[in-house]
């Protein structure tokens, strides 16, 4: 089966892909959802923090991110 979202060929068993780890449907049938935007990620993030937290992560975001580049 070809992965919907990088077309890597994979095992007619697999689930994920081998390359990316994305889902491969059951059938092909099934519509995949899009991946979601960076926004929509932290919207959905959001919702499992609690008020505070979610905001202190956001005030430091930059420095956060910086520090992944290290």
């Amino acid at each position: 089966m070809k992965c919907p979202r990088c077309q890597i060929e994979n095992r007619e068993e697999a689930r994920f892909c081998d390359s990316c780890g994305h889902q491969i449907s059951a059938t092909p049938s099934e519509k995949t959802s899009p991946p979601l935007s960076h926004e929509d990620q932290i919207s959905r993030i959001q919702k499992y923090l609690p008020r505070g937290l979610a905001e202190k992560v956001l005030a430091q975001r930059d420095k956060i991110e910086g520090n992944a580049s290290r």
